[in-house]
């Protein structure tokens, strides 16, 4: 590779990639070498060679001490023999180390952290049987932990494997979701899965990665791939700045999984069943990582009654469902907890160590530290409750466990929510009393801290619009809204301070996503008002945009001084519905074309001759707009309603926006004009309509086939008859939604 690549190497090949570990053991195997038992016994004090069945069968109560044992024996030998290996020889050839970092026997989180890139994976939304809200706790939350603790500051992703099963039918809009799931979970440098390199220029599903997203110039909504990247761009580089901003940290259940299984190191998780943890922390505006022994035993400090590691600080530690843990990392707890911390056990609490050495004796010191900690749960929610030193703990049944429906509890009554509560506020706060709702169902968040300044990204990952305002655990800054489309970059004016944070009314799309960065300083701003937005502030006036008439009450905070407002805006045009004789041209390949005109809009697949096409349709309108819309303190933006899937707009000629997200309206205020227009939408669908009509394999092209032979083409593709097709085209309706910009004079 060096040979091959010269100079590059370490340069355009900036690192060496190892996949996710996937080559399971034997039924009942481990792994093994020649000298694992002399390395052993010098490794660990003892010879094993006694106690092997240890690992297979139940051998009194010294089986978990051993199973423990050899698994921690086999992690060290694996960052020894594979890890230092590995990155050192990276590092000798002037490249980086990338490792998906699970499947081994190594700790995915201590793993993550010997490598230079870390690597996540698992795709929200996978085979169409995922919420695309995932909060499930697993390797994309190991890694991004270990990345955390060990300073890793670029995490990296195998995105979109198997978002579906049929490899052409996700949508810009799909990907892009599933990208804010990994945005969220600590993602910042994307490895699109995939991208197949091929020397043909159509689609070839024989010759195609089974389980990956079409992603490639075969694709026909390649040329509009580009909003999606550049979307991700921008994001990543906002999340690479600064430090992560946790509240929680959750003892890692490794050491506890080591005590029952040696032979599942193939398993990500170790088979450990988190419930719903990460949804009832996330969905409640709490984020967090997960810490290995390493981390509580040689890296965390305690101040202030805080765990401490690098520039990050956790607040509470959870204890899920262990019972068993190492002394030391039992010592360090019981530490915290009397420097002023707070630990919630939950399920059950520990009662045993790890490790065969001296066991009966370490067995004794933890369930003597268990006894000063905790006691069970009391009271009507049924949480125990000790003051330790400074500190304090909790112990909480049914949060993991909550398999019968009656344990589950809406937000604002939750045990376990309300006991957090207690001692830290949301960071991403929302009055679900007020707002009469009993869950989040998919509005999330991710803080991270550079200096003097809080990033926030905000995703709004549900299939419907968002109008909740939610409360930032920050006070005191003024508001910046920074676009991730186009890279825009304006002041927020509509906020409230309160002795939680800053409430913002955020309204947000289906699956759209923003960032709100909040910065050292005060600034006048409107606390409450009925306008749709606050556009600007000056020491004489607020500027507001109304999108209807009517009479709107504002408060505005200025100077120092608090203002009330009544103004009245009238003279807003009702919306304007473009309807008339539509013109359709419609192109694709394996498909003859079909132009026709109609007065009414509809989906390509609800006509027989069309529903297979895969392609671009250029529809075409003329429309009158009255003097009324084109006041000068107008605001015009188009809504295209559904579209399948991506839609290019041109107004006159002019190139006005690309709409490839539901929800997405276009700023055409300066593009229209009095009288005739010329509207122009150009709608590209997905390539599962035309391979769905595919009833054989293609075969290779034939100025190819002396370079790749003729390959094996029977059959056809699994994605043939493909059933429901996703409807295609414009299917509006099309409006213009006029709003009105307001100038509301402080001092009058």
């Amino acid at each position: 590779l060096y040979k091959a690549f010269g100079e590059e190497f370490g340069k355009t090949v900036e690192s060496m990639f190892i996949d996710s570990f996937e080559l399971p053991n034997s039924a009942s195997g481990i792994y093994w070498s020649d000298d694992l038992l002399e390395k052993y016994k010098k490794y660990k004090g003892y010879d094993l060679t006694p106690y092997l069945p240890a690992i297979w069968w139940e051998v009194g109560e010294i089986s978990p001490k051993i199973r423990y044992d050899v698994n921690q024996f086999l992690h060290h030998i694996g960052l020894e023999v594979f890890y230092k290996e590995f990155v050192g020889w990276c590092h000798a050839n002037g490249l980086k180390s990338r490792i998906q970092t699970y499947g081994f026997t190594t700790d995915n989180i201590e793993s993550a952290g010997r490598t230079d890139i870390p690597e996540m994976e698992i795709t929200a939304g996978e085979k169409d049987a995922m919420d695309w809200f995932d909060t499930r706790i697993g390797p994309k939350k190991y890694v991004a932990s270990g990345a955390h603790i060990y300073g890793k500051d670029v995490i990296s992703a195998e995105v979109y494997t198997f978002i579906h099963w049929e490899r052409y039918r996700a949508t810009l809009e799909e990907l892009k979701i599933a990208s804010d799931n990994y945005l969220r979970a600590g993602t910042t440098k994307f490895y699109n899965h995939g991208y197949s390199f091929t020397p043909e220029k159509d689609l070839a599903p024989s010759r195609a990665v089974g389980f990956a997203a079409n992603i490639s110039p075969t694709n026909v909504w390649w040329d509009y791939y580009p909003n999606l990247a550049e979307y991700i761009a921008r994001c990543s580089y906002l999340l690479r700045q600064g430090d992560f901003a946790p509240d929680i940290a959750i003892y890692s259940p490794l050491a506890n999984q080591w005590t029952i299984n040696v032979l599942n190191a193939r398993k990500w998780t170790r088979e450990f069943d988190w419930g719903d943890l990460g949804k009832l922390l996330l969905s409640n505006g709490y984020d967090y990582d997960l810490l290995n022994d390493d981390a509580l035993q040689n890296i965390a400090r305690i101040e202030h009654g805080r765990i401490k590691i690098r520039n990050m600080e956790y607040k509470v530690l959870l204890l899920p469902a262990i019972k068993s843990l190492p002394l030391k990392t039992l010592q360090f707890i019981y530490q915290y907890v009397n420097q002023g911390g707070v630990v919630i056990a939950l399920e059950r609490i520990p009662d045993s160590s790890t490790g065969f050495i001296d066991y009966k004796i370490n067995d004794s010191e933890v369930k003597n530290l268990i006894k000063k900690m905790f006691e069970e749960p009391f009271g009507r929610d049924k949480v125990g409750m000790v003051n330790l030193g400074d500190g304090r703990t909790h112990f909480i049944k049914m949060v993991l466990d909550r398999r019968i429906w009656w344990d589950k509890r809406s937000s604002a009554l939750d045990p376990f929510i309300k006991t957090i509560k207690k001692y830290i506020q949301p960071d991403f706060g929302i009055d679900f009393a007020y707002e009469g709702i009993r869950k989040n169902q998919g509005l999330t968040f991710m803080h991270r801290t550079l200096n003097n300044a809080d990033i926030y990204f905000v995703s709004n990952i549900q299939d419907k619009p968002n109008t909740i305002p939610v409360t930032f655990r920050v006070n005191g800054k003024k508001v910046w809204h920074w676009n991730p489309y186009n890279g825009q970059i304006k002041q927020v004016y509509n906020y409230q301070e309160t002795e939680k944070g800053t409430k913002i009314p955020l309204k947000l799309a289906p699956y759209e996503s923003t960032f709100l960065i909040f910065e050292s300083g005060q600034v006048n701003h409107v606390p409450k008002t009925g306008f749709h937005d606050i556009i600007g502030i000056t020491d004489e006036k607020v500027i507001a945009e109304a999108t209807g008439n009517g009479v709107y009450e504002t408060t505005i905070n200025s100077g120092g001084s608090k203002f009330f407002k009544t103004t009245v805006v009238s003279n807003i045009p009702a919306p304007y519905e473009i309807n008339g004789n539509w013109h359709l041209s419609l192109n694709g390949k394996d498909f003859n074309g079909l132009d026709t005109t109609f007065s009414y809009l509809f989906s390509w697949t609800d006509i027989p001759y069309s529903r297979h096409c895969s392609g671009t349709g250029k529809y075409t309108i003329k429309f009158d707009l009255a003097d009324s819309y084109l006041a000068d303190d107008m605001i015009l933006r188009l809504d295209l309603g559904k579209v399948g899937e991506i839609a290019e707009v041109l107004i006159n000629g002019k190139n006005s926006g690309i709409v490839w997200m539901r929800g997405q309206i276009l700023d055409i205020t300066d593009v229209v004009q009095t009288g005739e227009n010329n509207l122009e939408i150009l709608v590209t669908n997905t390539s599962i309509n035309r391979v769905s009509g595919f009833t054989e394999n293609r075969a290779v092209p034939t100025e190819l086939v002396s370079r790749f032979g003729e390959a094996n083409t029977k059959g056809k593709p699994r994605e043939s008859g493909f059933e429901p097709l996703p409807p295609s085209g414009l299917m509006g309706p099309v409006r213009i939604l006029p709003s009105k910009k307001v100038d509301i004079f402080i001092n009058n």
